[in-house]
């Protein structure tokens, strides 16, 4: 039987990522992109059909990163899965295809499988519950530029593999202008981001009415572990 595989869509919602990471001078646009962002993670996360856990600020506990995460990853494990894939929604190229791959990995014997953002950082974590251990995740460097190599080094005492993609996230708004000139951005996100007036400074006169982007109604989708997949 194939082991039990679930997506951990660690990301807070759109409204809430606003406030902590402002992205352009105005509100309204910084949301729009965000909530692009959010909905574009989580259609490709549900695309693979695996059970997945939205786990945004509601769900969230600890004093830090850190202990957020990993309480996360460790409720997860508890409801009976066997493989976890997290990601969260600052990656515009994340795709169902590095999920799939992620997955099959596990499933072949692989105990982590980790994708690297440009930065140093990741932006896919893929484990089996017999690599997760709560202690050392707890002292991992999150949200730093060493946190791939933390894990890479951690890995080696297991079956580790590496994604060979390195995707670009967003933090900023110096990344979301540099990240207009990728050529491999996606071409839905390149045109919303020309599209919001005070990233580009376009005066006033010259602003473009942005159009929305559903949020999901979800909050927290906690299944239990399918009987077979």
């Amino acid at each position: 039987m194939l082991k039990r595989t679930a997506i951990l869509f660690f990301s807070r919602l759109p409204q809430e990522e606003v406030l902590g990471k402002k992205l352009t001078e105005n509100n309204k646009n910084s949301f729009a992109i965000w909530q692009h962002l959010y909905s574009q993670s989580l259609a490709a996360a549900t695309k693979t059909g695996f059970p997945l856990i939205l786990w945004s600020e509601k769900e969230q506990y600890g004093k830090n990163f850190a202990e957020k995460i990993t309480h996360g990853i460790s409720t997860a494990f508890k409801n009976g899965y066997d493989n976890l894939i997290v990601i969260g929604s600052d990656t515009p190229n994340l795709s169902t295809a590095h999920l799939n791959f992620a997955k099959n990995e596990l499933q072949s014997g692989r105990q982590i499988v980790a994708g690297k953002d440009m930065r140093g950082g990741i932006y896919l974590l893929a484990l089996n519950k017999s690599a997760f251990s709560e202690d050392i995740f707890l002292k991992f460097s999150w949200q730093t530029n060493n946190l791939f190599k933390e894990i890479c080094c951690y890995g080696n005492g297991f079956n580790f593999s590496p994604l060979s993609a390195v995707l670009f996230d967003i933090n900023t708004k110096a990344d979301a202008l540099k990240s207009i000139s990728l050529f491999y951005i996606k071409n839905a996100f390149r045109y919303l981001l020309l599209n919001v007036s005070c990233l580009l400074q376009i005066p006033e006169q010259k602003k473009i009415t942005l159009k929305g982007y559903p949020v999901p109604v979800q909050s927290n989708i906690l299944r239990g572990p399918p009987s077979s997949e």
